[in-house]
């Protein structure tokens, strides 16, 4: 029996590759975008504890180094806001790319699963018919000895 080969086995495990690597890259993005959520998060908590303690003092000293703390944890999250605007664009740019990767992989994937089909009927047939022709054989030779003994 005849190997079931794919002529485009190489270009397929190449599409496989290239999908991979996108997924990863957006697996980077996705974490990279995850992380800056959580600092996010983090300067929120911070700026929930340190705005509502206007009652610890009057110290102008104290007041002042409070409103700099505020001030800067603004600018961060304002930093943090661009940034995540910036990686959720790159994250829709690498799932656009990820996801054409991939349909360039089923495509070839399909034409694989295809011709796989056409060489199994193929070889389905061909067994089914090697069968018949030992059966038919078995038949004849089982008629030629009663024939014979017959005789």
């Amino acid at each position: 029996m005849k190997k079931f080969n794919f002529r485009l086995e190489r270009l397929l495990e190449l599409r496989i590759y290239n999908e991979k690597a996108e997924e990863s890259k957006v697996a980077h993005v996705t974490s990279k975008l995850n992380k800056v959520k959580k600092k996010l998060i983090e300067i929120a908590l911070e700026q929930e504890v340190v705005i509502p303690q206007k009652d610890i003092g009057n110290q102008l000293a104290h007041l002042q180094t409070r409103e700099l703390f505020v001030n800067r944890l603004r600018q961060q999250e304002n930093i943090l806001l661009t940034q995540k605007e910036d990686l959720v664009e790159e994250l829709s740019l690498a799932m656009n790319v990820y996801q054409e990767a991939k349909q360039k992989r089923m495509v070839i994937d399909k034409l694989r699963e295809r011709n796989f089909n056409v060489y199994r009927r193929f070889q389905l047939r061909n067994q089914f018919i090697e069968e018949d022709d030992l059966n038919t054989k078995r038949y004849w030779q089982k008629k030629k000895i009663s024939e014979n003994r017959i005789d």
